[in-house]
């Protein structure tokens, strides 16, 4: 299935949702419940060359009390630029005007039932009120469409209940910023050298310029989400791994519970990998290694790592040789065979690492292809590679 994701903003025609849905012509539309708060009218996450090679599920999210017009108008746009009959489209609104806002519950309960209907194999049900951390960077990170895509994943997850905590680098764009002071980037086995003047370019762009664009993009499509970093609460607690490497950590500690705080407000926690050690000086951290720590100390049901890779490979020049699941045992035998190597080293330890701090279930994904996060968690083949204990426990 192809997931595009559309959103429509506040109207103030009363006319019932019903109604509007029945004059619709050829498009079906399934009536669920969301609460948004997106003021104005948009529409994001549309292919590229505006078609859809499959059949496919189209989500309209709209604001609380939403008129029959903005629906309408969004239909008639989604239908026009997707240029499909083979496509569904659920309508999500908090209702008319005068009406309650639904449950959570009742939201995850219409999205399982029309997605059952679609074909898909697995429950977001399951994961409701449960923990999944994302990882999120690469290419996903930079391409706009992208990022909209991925932000509309998470906002969709934690509409139903699920408790998501996105964790983030940011590297290109320190690298940009880098290179517009003349500053020169260098690394040592593949981490950034980081001196007193490009940590403070890293805290700058990572918890200030990259966290608090992705806080505000999840803002805007209709989620409620704070941007935290390391540093906060003394969360993240680090030592400096070398000299030669400056001011880049190793965790020592990870502290949660203001995670844990935003989260049963409701909030998505967007965290930025900057750590501090005891003396309140700050360091750099890999994303990776973060994301895995806090995982593991959250006890997440899941971690998924956004890469610019399909996930482990068991020929690097053959694509069809993907991985679909590893044990412990099995990243091990593939390291020692060679199998896991080079970059692909220290990507795979995370994952292990996460999976023996508690972590059910880990995947490496491709962050480039659109809605992959929703791919992986609702299909049984997923896209990626699935790490679990000392036997396969499916998804």
């Amino acid at each position: 299935h192809s997931l595009k994701t559309l959103t429509a903003g506040l109207g103030t025609d009363s006319q019932p949702l019903e109604a509007v849905l029945d004059n619709a012509g050829d498009v079906t539309a399934y009536q669920v419940a969301l609460s948004s708060g997106t003021p104005g009218c948009s529409l994001s996450g549309v292919a590229a060359d505006g078609t859809a090679d499959s059949d496919g599920l189209c989500v309209i999210m709209t604001d609380a009390q939403a008129g029959s017009a903005v629906i309408e108008g969004a239909l008639a746009q989604a239908k026009a630029a997707i240029d499909t009959e083979n496509f569904t489209f659920i309508v999500m609104a908090n209702g008319m005007a005068g009406s309650s806002p639904c449950s959570q519950e009742v939201l995850a309960d219409g999205l399982e039932q029309l997605l059952k209907k679609l074909g898909f194999q697995n429950s977001l049900k399951a994961c409701s009120n449960k923990i999944v951390v994302v990882k999120y960077g690469g290419n996903a990170m930079i391409n706009e469409d992208l990022r909209k895509s991925v932000m509309g994943d998470i906002v969709l997850l934690n509409l139903i209940g699920v408790k998501v905590v996105l964790v983030h680098g940011g590297g290109p764009h320190i690298k940009e910023t880098l290179n517009k002071l003349g500053m020169e980037s260098k690394f040592l086995n593949g981490l950034r050298v980081t001196d007193a003047e490009t940590m403070k370019v890293v805290q700058m762009v990572l918890a200030g310029q990259v966290n608090k664009d992705l806080v505000n993009l999840i803002g805007t499509i209709g989620g409620k989400a704070i941007g935290l970093c390391g540093i906060d609460d003394q969360m993240i607690k680090v030592q400096k791994q070398s000299d030669e490497l400056g001011y880049v950590g190793r965790i020592t500690d990870v502290d949660v519970s203001i995670i844990k705080d935003n989260l049963d407000k409701g909030y998505i926690p967007v965290i930025s990998t900057i750590g501090t050690d005891t003396n309140g000086q700050a360091y750099n951290i890999n994303a990776d290694t973060a994301a895995a720590k806090i995982a593991g100390a959250l006890n997440a049901e899941c971690m998924l790592s956004m890469t610019n890779i399909d996930g482990v490979l068991k020929d690097k020049d053959e694509p069809d040789s993907l991985l679909t699941e590893i044990t412990l045992d099995q990243a091990r035998q593939l390291e020692n065979d060679g199998i896991i190597a080079g970059g692909m080293i220290p990507k795979v330890q995370c994952c292990t690492d996460a999976i023996k701090a508690g972590v059910k279930r880990v995947f490496i994904i491709n962050g480039t292809v659109p809605h992959a996060i929703l791919i992986e968690m609702l299909t049984e083949e997923g896209l990626g590679t699935m790490f679990v204990g000392h036997y396969s426990i499916g998804k």
